[in-house]
């Protein structure tokens, strides 16, 4: 099944639970993988030869460099972020919100009775105590200090910040269920508190009204409670999507980074192959005030810092569209390579490869086609001529917005993106010289080396990683037909779209107009 969430599943439920984006804070770290699991070849000039690299792609001049700040965004250029994978600052997303005044004062008078997370997961990382506090309650204090991070500096934090997921999607099966704890689910509000919070944001403005955005924007929401020092350190999160933070009170540091130049498969997180290498530098450092929202895409190395006197609050989000997929194409060898994302490629498969099933069906195919590197250009021109309908050797996005309507139309319930904005990801990743149609030369110079990354990926001794772990058990597993273990999103209905301020019609994914 195609879903285009994290990877951590709910306890093995099949349901379609998303995780905190920023979750993953970092309390303790092994700097080599054990026996028996893949470390990357880095040298530190790979590094300082991948910093030239990304300043000639994003147009830095220092590394590292402030993220850019705009307001009054047209979709078209937030796209043109979004596809770039170039971290953004919008300055007046929250200016229409509800919530854009919510202190951790109000938060605690308004929202007393739910529950907060300290992240004592460790206790001998940090001070011991409860793991959950009343927000009514005295927590303020109970920050959970980091462990020592080989990356970190005096711009690291030095406590992680207090974690509140009120909605999330799929999760409200729990209401009743209080004795449940997985760590996330843990802190889920009531219903009234969550109505409360649905009406307190909007999608924002720049971003287009479809379905799938409000579904992903208005189904899952997240809350990083932090008093001065605190954050979260060094790592990536194991999400698909792109993710944004609206800074609600209070001011924070971000640093951001691709992960490492990965050429060959790694089990570390991103953040300790750094680790191992004795020293991380942010390609991006920025403050984020009060009412702006930093864009970010997937696999996205950060780390944060409040910086204020007081008790800084912000908010976490995630859309569907439009996706970073020249960022996703351009660093497809170090993403395909990753611990982090490696998974990802099967649910990209869609705006990617442009079938339901991606990189592990093509791979598949290639096994039955003898296994060679030499059997993936067939593989692909088979599944190019599947999409191409006239023969041509020409995809347009009219076209392979078709093809999607089909495809959804064969999988209903299988499947999760809308025909026509993922056929125009599709294009925007495939098309190289931006012609507004897709060649089969321009599809195969794009997958194929992907395919063969993958390929040498899964085959390797230690094996790759996917949404599960990693192991050479993980060929075993695509061999087998293995997809993905989370069930597709319900589409929004036009009364939920509602509720986060929808402006248009529900696409219905139809070809009335094709």
């Amino acid at each position: 099944m195609l879903a285009l969430f994290s990877c951590h599943q709910l306890l093995n439920r099949r349901t379609i639970l998303v995780v905190g984006v920023c979750a993953l804070c970092v309390l303790h770290v092994a700097f080599a993988p054990p026996p028996g699991r893949a470390k990357a070849t880095l040298k530190h000039k790979d590094i300082l030869n991948d910093h030239e690299w990304l300043k000639k792609k994003f147009g830095l001049e220092t590394i590292p460099s402030p993220v850019d700040r705009i307001s009054k965004v047209t979709p078209e250029v937030f796209a043109e972020y979004i596809r770039a994978g170039k971290p953004v600052i919008i300055t007046d997303v929250a200016d229409d919100w509800a919530m854009r005044n919510w202190t951790c004062d109000t938060i605690q008078r308004d929202f007393g009775e739910e529950k907060i997370m300290a992240w004592n997961y460790n206790p001998q990382a940090g001070k011991p105590g409860k793991q959950y506090y009343k927000l009514k309650e005295d927590w303020r204090g109970a920050a959970m200090d980091l462990g020592g991070m080989r990356t970190a500096d005096k711009k690291s934090p030095k406590q992680v910040s207090f974690h509140w997921y009120p909605i999330q999607q799929g999760a409200e099966e729990f209401d009743d269920n209080n004795g449940y704890d997985d760590g996330y689910t843990s802190t889920l509000a009531s219903a009234k508190s969550r109505r409360k919070i649905k009406a307190s944001w909007k999608l924002p403005y720049f971003v287009k009204d479809n379905p799938m955005n409000l579904e992903f924007c208005k189904n899952r929401i997240e809350f990083f409670l932090s008093m001065p020092g605190s954050g979260a350190a060094l790592h990536a999160d194991s999400v698909c999507e792109p993710i944004f933070s609206v800074q609600l009170a209070g001011s924070k540091q971000w640093r951001l980074g691709p992960v490492p130049p990965f050429t060959d498969v790694t089990h570390m997180k991103a953040a300790d192959e750094f680790g191992r290498l004795g020293k991380w530098t942010a390609v991006w450092d920025t403050m984020l005030h009060p009412g702006e929202a930093l864009f970010f895409p997937p696999s996205m190395l950060h780390e944060t810092l409040a910086a204020s006197e007081g008790c800084a609050v912000a908010a976490s989000l995630q859309i569907r569209y439009p996706f970073a997929v020249g960022f996703i194409r351009d660093l497809g060898e170090r993403l395909v390579h990753s611990n982090e994302c490696a998974f990802c490629f099967e649910h990209w498969a869609p705006f990617i490869i442009g079938h339901k099933d991606g990189v592990r069906e093509v791979y598949r195919r290639v096994v039955k086609n003898g296994g060679k590197e030499s059997a993936i250009k067939g593989v692909l021109r088979g599944l190019f001529d599947a999409i191409d309908a006239n023969g041509d050797g020409l995809v347009t996005r009219k076209e392979k917005t078709r093809h999607f309507v089909a495809e959804i139309r064969q999988h209903r319930g299988m499947v999760e993106y809308e025909a026509d904005p993922e056929a125009e990801d599709w294009v925007a990743y495939n098309d190289r010289d931006q012609d507004g149609q897709v060649s089969w030369e321009e599809y195969s110079a794009v997958h194929a080396p992907l395919i063969a990354w993958y390929k040498r990926a899964v085959e390797s001794t230690h094996g790759t990683c996917d949404e599960d772990g990693c192991g050479p058990w993980v060929r075993q597993e695509v061999l087998r037909g293995k997809t993905s273990g989370i069930e597709s999103a319900y589409v929004a209905s036009a009364g939920e779209k509602e509720d986060l301020g929808g402006r248009g019609s529900r696409d219905k994914n139809s070809d009335e107009d094709l």
